[in-house]
């Protein structure tokens, strides 16, 4: 059975608020000399909070609080989606983004951007590393440049804020700053 708000609402209520500035939706009813709230935000089925209250200032001081919160809330939701709609990376041709991920152990990965694609996204491929230099279980690499690794293949991605890139499930990659990156030394964990 799919529950949809109208099971958590009683038939009769005293008053429904809709909150300018938000999408939320409250209920109030008074009934046997109880005061009830039942809240919901957004589309959600399932309400915020449904409860009882001794005195209606109570009330009304927990829904002026939830109001507040639900109207900050969908302000920095308004300013996150402007500033994702605007954003422009600064990426070019040449540029080079790092990746580190591993379980139990660290990994780096090199990608040089090889096109750009319009201002959100860039197609990038996989370079070889060189290392640096090694400590004890340690390897400090740096990446070489134009160097593509053989049968890597284009791959067009988004950027996002920050000019970061989600590759997949378990790493993103970063712009890199020159400077050499720690990896798990080879035997220690490879």
């Amino acid at each position: 059975m799919k529950l949809t708000r109208d099971f958590f609402i009683p038939t009769k209520y005293t008053a429904k608020v809709n909150p300018k500035g938000t999408q939320a939706e409250i209920y109030l009813i008074n009934e046997r000399g109880t005061f009830q709230a039942i809240g919901f935000g957004g589309r959600r089925a399932r309400p915020d909070f449904n409860y009882l209250f001794r005195t209606n200032e109570q009330r009304q001081n927990y829904v002026e609080k939830y109001i507040k919160n639900a109207q900050k809330a969908h302000d920095e939701k308004l300013e996150r989606l402007g500033r994702k709609k605007n954003f422009k990376h600064t990426l070019e041709v040449g540029s080079i983004l790092y990746s580190s991920w591993g379980y139990d152990q660290t990994n780096i990965d090199f990608y040089q951007v090889v096109e750009v694609v319009g201002n959100k996204s860039v197609k990038l491929r996989k370079i070889c590393k060189s290392v640096d230099h090694s400590e004890t279980g340690s390897d400090y690499v740096i990446a070489s440049k134009d160097d593509f690794v053989k049968d890597s293949k284009p791959m067009l991605k988004r950027v996002r804020e920050g000019n970061t890139i989600t590759l997949n499930s378990y790493s993103s990659a970063y712009p890199w700053d020159g400077k050499p990156k720690y990896e798990t030394a080879f035997g220690w964990g490879h």
